[in-house]
């Protein structure tokens, strides 16, 4: 269990400030485009889960710029992977502007007293889940995110949160007990298609004294031959450690993540991304260096499931899901790090 001491009124001040569901309302110079997404994870050796809620301008020709574009991504990997990408009409779409509140259909997110509490049924796939996530460290607010031209994209970050509950695939119920999940909420403009690309994670690793938690963003073009942005913090239990940036870090990827078949969804759109090679590398290698402070990150891919988004100008982008192995030592601020757990890491094919 990680204990929070005097830090659980700080934590659901920061989430009521910096969480609240901004929708296509929040728009900069009536700027066209903008999007936003409510993510949770849980990564473990028996589980890997991804929930995202996403709402956006809906961009396809024929629709009306005033009705948002609503969709539920559901994936989950126990035996095997399941899930799907749901899209939900304006009527069965319901958010609270202040607070926490989404429901799209039978599936909701709401944010009382402390704890989330997500619940997704899928309609035309065999899983449920019925989760509360409890944040027990610090999060972190990154604004003025310049994926390409345009208004910027902001980015919330809970890297650390105990969840509890089900999750049901096939008429199996696993029951949750504590373990560990991440949280995020992204908003703001940009085009799927454009010129940029990310390779993005986050992890959670223990040690014999403390529990780590850890991101790591780096922005490129599409093409991924130049690099403009790079970034990773660093918690040390429920507070903030260590934010490398720019620079510091280097990153060395070797090898690439071979799998008989790829899970892909939505289905119809996997007729549009056939075969099974990847460029996900087998494994990835991130080292940050300032001043006294060292931190090696070592993420080796296990299992990945493939996320198929329409373009804005009708082309296809691929979102690599990809989890594993953690491996992080180093030094920062007179602590030593040597601790190992689980990551997954986000891959944004061109």
């Amino acid at each position: 269990m990680i204990e929070t001491p005097g830090l659980e009124a700080s934590i659901e001040r920061a989430i009521e400030w910096g969480d609240p569901i901004r929708t296509p309302n929040f728009r900069l110079d009536d700027a066209f485009g903008f999007k936003e997404w409510m993510h949770f994870c849980i990564s473990s050796d028996d589980l890997d889960l991804l929930v995202n809620f996403s709402i956006a301008d809906d961009t396809r020709p024929a629709a009306s710029a005033d009705v948002p574009l609503a969709r539920l991504v559901c994936v989950v990997r126990t035996d095997g992977w399941d899930g799907d990408v749901e899209q939900f009409e304006a009527e069965d779409v319901r958010l609270r502007h202040q607070g926490v509140h989404v429901r799209c259909g039978r599936n909701t997110i709401d944010y009382e007293r402390g704890v989330f509490r997500v619940r997704a049924a899928l309609t035309h796939r065999p899983v449920e889940l019925d989760l509360t996530l409890r944040p027990v460290a610090l999060p972190c607010l990154v604004n003025d995110i310049r994926l390409s031209e345009g208004p910027p994209w902001h980015w919330f970050v809970a890297p650390l949160l105990l969840a509890n509950g089900t999750v049901t695939v096939a008429g199996r119920t696993m029951v949750v007990r504590d373990l560990p999940a991440y949280h995020d909420h992204n908003w703001g403009h940009f085009e799927w298609g454009k010129d940029f690309a990310w390779t993005w994670g986050y992890g959670h690793a223990r040690d014999d004294a403390e529990f780590w938690s850890v991101t790591f963003e780096r922005l490129t073009n599409r093409a991924r031959t130049a690099d403009r942005q790079r970034g990773i913090i660093l918690w040390k239990s429920a507070r903030q450690q260590r934010v490398f940036g720019g620079g510091s870090i280097a990153v060395h990827e070797e090898g690439l993540l071979r799998s008989k078949r790829t899970f892909k969804v939505p289905r119809a759109l996997a007729l549009l991304a056939q075969g099974e090679a990847t460029d996900i590398p087998a494994r990835l290698w991130v080292s940050a260096r300032s001043g006294d402070d060292a931190l090696e990150l070592e993420f080796r891919s296990r299992n990945v499931c493939r996320i198929l988004v329409p373009d804005d100008d009708l082309g296809l982008t691929i979102i690599n899901e990809v989890s594993g192995e953690l491996f992080m030592e180093g030094t920062t601020h007179g602590d030593r790090v040597k601790a190992r757990g689980r990551a997954t890491f986000e891959f944004l094919d061109a």
